[in-house]
């Protein structure tokens, strides 16, 4: 078979799993599911935060090895941070003209930054930057999740369209070319912290309302 089957692909895939569990849950729970995909979207944003460091722990990979490991990250990152979240959009109630052409520039943002990102690792533009040129997509996982905590201030109709101006930013800031510098240990750990606390308060919401969210 054609590909990679060791553990420095392993917490990519199971990122993949984890997002196609929210979308399904977006798919057969006729729109309630939006809990479980919020949590599915945080379980990859958790997964991609270590998959590269597990995969730098192997000392002889090959060049080849580590360009497919750029590449499925990416993929996999589409499908977790662009796809979900727009797919979530629709299921909030982001169905009318304009809020769609935001989805579709969401997801279109997220493409771009993501084949401009691969493009970096092979030919950086300036080599004595280490940090991000735009937002990272990754930023979806934690920003959506905080986004949703956020429903309860809304009224149901002005939620989807707060949810689609916070899509609309995210787009911009995806594509935008600020330098973002590469997080020390001490804000990782202060971000997987926060984003501990906003997974059990959605857990708890979710079982609140057993499963209506």
């Amino acid at each position: 078979m054609i590909g990679f089957y060791n553990y420095t692909v392993y917490l990519t895939y199971a990122s993949l799993f984890s997002a196609m569990i929210g979308v399904y849950s977006l798919a057969i729970n006729d729109g309630k599911g939006v809990g479980i995909a919020i949590i599915c979207m945080m379980i990859s944003g958790f997964l991609d935060l270590f998959d590269g460091i597990v995969a730098r722990t192997k000392k002889d990979r090959t060049s080849f090895e580590r360009r497919n490991g750029i590449q499925i990250d990416s993929l996999v990152d589409l499908v977790a941070f662009g796809v979900l979240p727009a797919l979530i959009g629709y299921k909030i109630g982001i169905t009318f003209w304009w809020g769609i052409i935001i989805t579709f520039s969401y997801v279109l943002a997220s493409v771009i930054r993501l084949s401009y990102f691969n493009c970096l690792t092979e030919e950086p533009i300036n080599p004595d930057f280490s940090g991000f040129v735009g937002v990272p997509v990754t930023s979806a996982a934690l920003v959506f999740p905080i986004v949703y905590l956020m429903k309860k201030l809304f009224e149901r109709d002005e939620f989807k369209y707060f949810y689609a101006l916070i899509m609309l930013t995210l787009a911009m800031l995806f594509v935008s070319k600020v330098k973002i510098k590469k997080p020390g240990k001490k804000v990782v750990i202060a971000i997987l912290l926060f984003g501990f606390l906003i997974a059990l308060a959605i857990i708890l919401r979710y079982f609140r309302f057993k499963g209506r969210i």
